[in-house]
Formats: C-alpha cells, structure tokens, sequence
C-alpha cells in the first residue's frame, strides 16, 4: 500500500506533499478512512522516531490531511439533473468526452486516465480495465495496477461509449493513433493529469454560478463524480 508510494525515496525527502499524494491516492483506490487512519499513525510513529535520531528536521506526516469519517459519510454522488447541468456546460471543454466517460462507465478517474487505445477490445465489445495512472514528484506519471484482482477487469463497450472514444480518437487532429497512447491526454501527447481534470471542473462550476444556477463543488472519488460542499 505504501511501499509503491513513497517507498524508493530516502526519509530525508519525503515533504508533507508526498504524504498528502499518498493519502490521495488511497481515497481514490476506495480505501477505507479508517485504513488510511492506520497508515497515517504508523507513518508518524516513524517520522517521529527519525526525527528523535537527528535524521529530519520535522515531521511530513503532520503537514498532510488525513481524510475524516464525517467526509466519508457525507458523500453524495450528483443527481441526473445536476448531471445535466454539468454536461451542458462543458460542451465546449476539451474534457467533455472524459467526464461523459465517468458518468457512463464509472471508472475512477486514475482508471480513465490510464486508458489506452489497445484496452478497446470492439470485437468482444468490452473495455479492458488493467492499469491505473498515478503521479509521483521526481518520478513523474507512472502506471500502477489496480487495488484488487476484482479491478482488473472488462466492461461493456456500449454505443455510446464506443461514439465518445471514436470522437476522442482524432481529437487533437492526428491522423494515425497509436494504440499505445492514453486515450485521454493533452494536446501535447502528454499524460492527463488530476489536477487538471479538477482545474477544468472548476471552471465549468464556475460559469454555471455565473450564470445564476447554484452548483455545490464536485470531485471525481471511486467510482462516482460527488459533491464535496
């Protein structure tokens, strides 16, 4: 759980950041609060001991937030009309197809991002699901496999799932894809980052309170798009 994390670095640079990355990263592959609890105190435990020896100067662990049983409980995941909304005001986002994708398949958003073309399996008509992608600092994007053996798995490739990766297939004008190539990344070729996919939700929420309709903030969490407010 944590060794593919933060295990390859040395204690001394390890900063708050990387712990708050960690526990991230945990919430988003469905762990329970109450498990992310017990990583935390066993993290501190150890920051806290290296700190005593001279071996740090403080301690990462309470730089970082760990997520509360409160939030766990009042998750929420958006109504069909608040959907609606949504989608209508990102129709002119360039990450209009992946939040339609999430919507429809409830993939996690580590999920979707590490989709590739070669997953797309048209003749048995499902979707291969067998990478996340994760980010760490001085690693940059890597692929890690899913939390369980039950996420590695297929899914069925609707209609109209099938149309939204036809059009994201050409999207940024190529005219030949790469089936290697992740099927949602910037213009750039690069990997799509979640910082990015939440600046961009951002600032669809934004234009919707612009224009006088009230939408609570959102985040892609498991499985579900949910309000946070």
């Amino acid at each position: 759980m944590v060794k593919g994390k933060i295990g390859k670095k040395y204690i001394t640079d390890i900063r708050g950041e990387h712990i708050q990355t960690l526990y991230n990263d945990l919430v988003e592959e469905e762990y329970a609060v109450s498990s992310i609890k017990i990583v935390a105190a066993i993290l501190s435990g150890c920051f806290k001991q290296a700190f005593k020896n001279g071996l740090i100067e403080r301690n990462p662990v309470k730089l970082a937030e760990v997520p509360s049983d409160k939030e766990e409980h009042i998750i929420k995941a958006m109504t069909k009309e608040e959907q609606h909304m949504f989608m209508e005001y990102a129709k002119d986002s360039y990450l209009f197809n992946f939040y339609s994708m999430l919507l429809r398949t409830g993939l996690r958003n580590g999920e979707l991002r590490g989709l590739k073309f070669s997953d797309i399996d048209k003749k048995k008509r499902v979707i291969h699901i067998r990478r996340t992608l994760k980010y760490e600092e001085g690693e940059g994007y890597y692929e890690d496999t899913p939390k369980t053996k039950s996420s590695r798995r297929d899914i069925p490739l609707t209609r109209d799932v099938e149309k939204l990766l036809d059009a994201q297939k050409y999207y940024w004008g190529e005219k030949i894809v790469n089936i290697r190539r992740y099927v949602f990344c910037t213009e750039e070729g690069k990997p799509l980052s979640r910082d990015r996919v939440q600046y961009e939700i951002d600032r669809i929420i934004k234009q919707i309170n612009q224009s006088g309709n009230e939408f609570e903030r959102i985040t892609p969490h498991g499985r579900v798009i949910i309000r946070t407010s």
